[in-house]
């Protein structure tokens, strides 16, 4: 059973479908629960999760759900460049950016849908000061040229340690 019937299956028991958030149905990629839920409600889009800060994008981003990373990014590309910039530069509690969270978990496809979009920062810090490229240097090594084919890289931006993301390469973690 796919995660997405799984999860629909436990909601359809749980609750009313008013109650299921935006963000749960984007991480576990029910693409048609969640454009009804944007249907109903289209600010659901951009707006975030009161607890971690999660909005839709950065928990499909997270979960590795290129598709519902897609949809979400056509979505906002239907109201203009200024929602799609604010999603992809929303950061979670932690500070991190859809981006930021498909780099930590080494999601190659998802990261490869967030940087096609002109509107996107590539060298955005979470609350550590480390930009994506210093992520992919932690966690994601085999991304590293993806990053680095960016034009806007910044490879000698310092993390809250002052660390580029080449001196963090050469330090044992």
């Amino acid at each position: 059973m796919s995660p997405g019937a799984a999860l629909s299956g436990l909601l359809s028991r749980a609750a009313p479908e008013a109650s299921y958030t935006a963000v749960t149905v984007a991480r576990y990629g029910d693409t048609s629960r969640l454009q009804r839920l944007l249907d109903n409600k289209p600010q659901l889009l951009t707006a975030p999760a009161a607890v971690w800060g999660e909005t839709p994008l950065t928990a499909a981003a997270d979960a590795g759900r290129s598709d519902v990373v897609i949809e979400l990014l056509r979505l906002a590309s239907a109201q203009g460049p200024e929602t799609v910039r604010a999603m992809l530069s929303h950061r979670n509690a932690y500070g991190n950016t859809a981006l930021t969270c498909a780099i930590a978990k080494a999601h190659a496809d998802v990261v490869q849908e967030l940087l096609r979009h002109p509107e996107i920062d590539v060298n955005l810090s979470n609350s550590k000061g480390q930009t994506p490229l210093h992520i992919a240097t932690l966690h994601a090594p085999q991304l590293l040229p993806v990053l680095l084919g960016q034009p806007s890289i910044d490879p000698a931006k310092e993390d809250a340690n002052g660390d580029t993301p080449w001196h963090r390469s050469t330090r044992a973690p």
